[in-house]
């Protein structure tokens, strides 16, 4: 085997590996496209049929088995385990403008007109484009955890990392698999785009991942600005969930403290999501409150914060089907809007709103959590952000809402369509280019089938393991 191809492999072995561990630790699939691991799961299987009727080595058996076991896992964490953490809303892509031309190209381009065969071609094609879904939804979106940009970093990778292997073949070892080589081009083209943002690290947000009962900070410069938290929480009992977290925009950094784990008397604006009640209320809990600090005042333990809040909601934040999400928007001395989602996808609950607000310049931003008494129950109690997404915003004109330009439909289909069209237009022209070169090499093939013309000498040892088509 050349290293290019054991390379090629391995970068395809590490990034599924990247994806568990991303999966398992976040214990979310936010950022993962679920139509196109579903494309890589049928690229799979419909590949792999011959495990169970021709073996080739145990090397080539392993990888195959684990890439078709790997990837039905991470369909099963996507739809149960980690459900909630999905978000489909953003992940539109239409499959059908990849499994109609893919099917379509694989009748027409294959080795043998047989059922396995048709297949393997199948797989190929499909293989060429199934991450297109993911790049839709990361271009869309604007953003993705770093993990995620390093998994598809190494997808693209092991596909670039194939082009020297089949130039080392042909030299080598006068083997071509134009069908592989052609659907690999494209592949590998379609991460170019990719490439360049990741080394740029444009793609990269202001993406923070925080682990439970602690706080960080960052400083926030925009005037007018729109911050959304994605976070978690639970515990081991259905009724006891800690004192609950705290959001903080405040003139100085976060200290540990009594309120919901920072220091009392800040400037600035709390957003506390309380999850225990301290005295009776007419309202029920969790609850979210908003208080804004001038330094002085101290925030109304017994109370839960209601002789100085702002505003306020009650919102069933633990235990959802749902990604429970804080939206926390901010237009400088006009307005603050807090929303919530927790009910379903993209339903943002309008929490409250307050106008002619000033907040802090330039704020520090942080988080904080307490667990209160519960710990000493030894119960096992978690508030976990698991994300948190910054935006600065920008103010449109009464005349031109930019929520309401007019022919926005039209536009966004026709960039829609002009995308499809380029797609279908790349692949009509290398299956033109595909079937002139196919023409070509039967004719000057004396005595030798089409296989064999393509496929190149068969041979015993080594080279029996790449004479056969059926490659990862």
């Amino acid at each position: 085997m050349n290293l290019f191809r054991l390379f090629g492999d391995m970068s395809h072995l590490a990034s599924i590996l990247l994806l568990l561990y991303k999966i398992q630790t976040t214990r979310s699939v936010r950022g993962l496209s679920f139509k196109t691991q579903a494309l890589y799961v049928t690229v799979f299987v419909t590949r792999y049929l011959d495990l169970f009727y021709d073996y080739v080595s145990l090397y080539n058996s392993v990888m195959k088995t684990f890439f078709i076991t790997s990837s039905c896992y991470v369909l099963y964490l996507m739809k149960k385990k980690y459900r909630p953490t999905n978000d489909p809303s953003i992940d539109t892509f239409r499959v059908e403008y990849l499994l109609g031309p893919c099917v379509l190209l694989s009748l027409i381009f294959n080795y043998r007109f047989t059922f396995a065969e048709i297949l393997w071609s199948f797989s190929i094609f499909l293989e060429s484009v199934a991450i297109l879904p993911q790049l839709f939804m990361l271009q869309r979106t604007g953003e993705a955890e770093a993990i995620t940009t390093h998994y598809l970093a190494a997808l693209g990778a092991y596909r670039a990392l194939y082009i020297p292997n089949w130039i080392y073949r042909y030299w080598m070892e006068d083997q071509v698999d134009p069908i592989a080589v052609t659907a690999g081009i494209v592949q590998t083209a379609l991460y170019v785009d990719f490439f360049y943002v990741y080394f740029t690290k444009q793609y990269l947000s202001e993406h923070i991942r925080y682990t439970p009962h602690t706080s960080t900070k960052t400083c926030k410069t925009a005037q007018n600005w729109i911050i959304e938290v994605e976070f978690k929480i639970h515990g081991d009992t259905a009724h006891l969930y800690g004192d609950g977290l705290a959001m903080w925009l405040t003139t100085t950094r976060t200290q540990p403290g009594p309120v919901f784990g920072s220091v009392d008397n800040f400037e600035g604006l709390g957003i506390f999501l309380d999850t225990y009640a301290n005295t009776r209320h007419s309202y029920s809990f969790p609850r979210i409150v908003g208080m804004l600090g001038d330094g002085k005042t101290p925030y109304d333990q017994a109370g839960d914060g209601q002789k100085d809040s702002l505003g306020g909601c009650s919102a069933n934040l633990r235990r959802t089907n749902v990604a429970t999400k804080l939206r926390v928007s901010y237009v400088k001395d006009k307005l603050l809007s807090v929303k919530a989602q927790y009910r379903a996808w993209d339903d943002w609950v309008e929490c409250f709103t307050i106008r002619d607000i000033s907040l802090p310049s330039a704020p520090y931003l942080g988080f904080s959590a307490m667990t209160g008494d519960t710990l000493k129950n030894r119960l096992t109690l978690c508030n976990s952000i698991i994300s948190v997404t910054t935006y600065s915003a920008i103010l449109s004109s009464p005349e031109k809402q930019r929520n309401k330009l007019l022919g926005t439909e039209s536009v966004v289909a026709s960039t829609f369509l002009w995308t499809l069209l380029k797609i279908v237009g790349v692949l009509a022209v290398l299956a033109g280019l595909f079937y002139a070169y196919k023409t070509y090499v039967l004719k000057q093939s004396v005595g030798r089938g089409f296989s064999d013309a393509f496929m190149g000498r068969g041979g015993g040892g080594m080279s029996a393991f790449y004479t056969d088509a059926k490659r990862f």
